[in-house]
């Protein structure tokens, strides 16, 4: 007969305050359970999702009780330990927490499913527009999402890390916090930081993804459920590249291998921090200063907005915050393509 595991010293297992010997323990008496008869053998796939279905309630239930009934629940990852004994689902909301944690203590890169993230609500950001998307997440760090772009995050972070997905092209300058590292999972990468700001470029046609940084400590890893967005896999990684600012990591995706190069691309140039001052001058003016600028060939749809007329300080912005400024104050909407934007009167687009 095996012998009952105290509540208590599960509770401080997942809180990391047991001793070695404590670990030992609880990992013994888990495994204990491994090769159990089961009684869900004879049920099919479907019966076993509805199994599944009833378990995961009950445990979120048991883990976050204050949360109301109408609120959505958090989708949570597969059971790995679904076909274990009923001693074990009696416990099931101490081991799930248990199992994770696990994850992180064996591989400073190896992290939960995304939807387990918190015990909260489940944000999706997609950027259906043709101009760059500003995005400010829980903890005040700024996604900037290129068209086509979108980024998943929980409305409230986890304790001890701060775990978004994303898909796309996206420009995070994110919030200094060295208790609680910020990782980003993309298709084929996964990105870890304290507080910096880079770019990650990891589109689903792309056979070069790629992370460059312009400030602070980036490392890059490969993850090793490349090539899916799949959230109910865990997040692992493997290779892991050190980079600093004007270097980048760009995964070579045919032969399964990052490397590690200084960045010479010009695109990057529109996310410097510069300072603009412009004093009542027509925008055929501004425009050719933005472009040498920032290393953008930007022009007008219309003759007509050449002689808008801007009155600005603009210190310490990048561009997509300069072209915030001239749709704000100017009613200038743009499309923008690589390096090339083109200004388009709103006004005249809506009457269109």
């Amino acid at each position: 007969m095996k012998e009952p595991i105290s509540k208590e010293l599960l509770d401080r297992y997942v809180k990391g305050e047991c001793t070695e010997q404590e670990q030992l323990l609880v990992k013994a008496w888990y495994a204990l359970y491994e090769n159990d008869p089961d009684h869900l053998s004879d049920l099919n796939d479907l019966e076993i999702n509805d199994l599944e279905d009833i378990i995961l309630k009950r445990i979120i239930s048991s883990i976050q009780p204050e949360i109301p009934e109408q609120q959505p629940e958090p989708k949570t990852a597969k059971l790995i330990w679904l076909k274990r004994s009923a001693a074990v689902f009696a416990i099931a909301a101490s081991l799930i927490v248990i199992v994770n944690i696990a994850l992180l203590h064996r591989n400073p890169l190896s992290f939960a499913p995304i939807n387990h993230m918190a015990t909260t609500d489940v944000i999706l950001v997609v950027n259906h527009s043709n101009s760059i998307l500003k995005q400010v997440l829980p903890d005040n760090s700024v996604v900037w999402l290129s068209p086509a772009s979108q980024i998943t995050y929980p409305k409230v972070f986890a304790n001890k890390i701060r775990l978004v997905s994303m898909q796309g092209e996206g420009f995070f300058e994110v919030t200094k916090n060295a208790a609680r590292p910020f990782v980003i999972r993309s298709r084929d990468m996964v990105t870890k930081v304290w507080g910096t700001s880079f770019l990650v470029r990891d589109r689903a046609n792309s056979d070069a993804p790629e992370v460059s940084v312009v400030t602070g400590k980036v490392s890059v890893s490969i993850n090793t459920n490349q090539g899916t967005m799949d959230k109910t896999r865990p997040v692992q990684a493997k290779d892991e590249v050190m980079l600093l600012p004007h270097q980048k990591a760009t995964l070579l995706v045919n032969k399964n291998i990052l490397v590690k190069r200084s960045d010479t691309d010009q695109s990057m140039a529109i996310w410097n921090k510069l300072s603009l001052t412009f004093d009542n001058l027509p925008l055929k003016t501004i425009i050719p200063l933005i472009n040498a600028k920032y290393k953008v060939d930007i022009k007008v749809q219309d003759e007509v907005l050449n002689d808008y007329v801007l009155n600005a300080d603009l210190t310490d912005f990048n561009l997509p915050e300069v072209l915030e400024v001239l749709k704000k104050s100017l009613g200038i909407n743009y499309v923008i393509d690589g390096n090339k934007i083109l200004l388009i009167n709103q006004e005249r687009s809506k009457i269109n």
